[in-house]
């Protein structure tokens, strides 16, 4: 059987984060699927919302925040976890998938605000994601409207 991981195990760790990917992994999950938003210079941050405020302690759009602001955004998830996660960040696609690598397999979802904004920077993406020398099972998704998004969310949730 194979064991997906929805943004890490994220009913005991922040999602989208380092911390729920291994907490996945200790778990006995194969697979983690996680989110790719843009930043506002093209770099790719694991992140499911276009805004930063649900889960970081961030604000605004994550597309029209520059990668370094968005590199000091703690990702704890405070009002969820309290100070128990406090040391965790907003990690990059790069930084994610050099934890990962020899881990688990991935299924990485470019969300459609990213998509929409800049093709050429999403090819990037994808192509960052094939050159880190994982398998072809490894897979970047692109969600192309929000209606399907949100359909997936609730799919998944219920």
């Amino acid at each position: 059987m194979r064991l997906i991981a929805h943004r890490g195990y994220s009913g005991i760790a922040p999602e989208n984060t380092l911390a729920a990917f291994q907490k996945a992994i200790d778990a006995g999950c194969t697979t983690i699927e996680f989110d790719v938003q843009l930043s506002r210079d093209a770099v790719p941050f694991v992140i499911h919302d276009p805004t930063l405020d649900r889960t970081t302690t961030g604000h605004g759009k994550v597309i029209e925040t520059t990668a370094r602001d968005l590199s000091h955004c703690g990702a704890g998830y405070f009002a969820r976890f309290g100070d128990t996660f406090e040391e965790e960040h907003l990690p990059t696609l790069e930084e994610t998938l050099a934890f990962l690598k020899g881990k688990a397999q991935v299924f990485i979802e470019i969300k459609s605000e990213s998509v929409f904004q800049n093709r050429e920077d999403v090819e990037a993406t994808k192509a960052q994601c094939d050159s880190d020398g994982r398998s072809r099972k490894d897979i970047a998704q692109e969600v192309h409207s929000e209606d399907n998004a949100r359909g997936r969310d609730q799919e998944s949730q219920g």
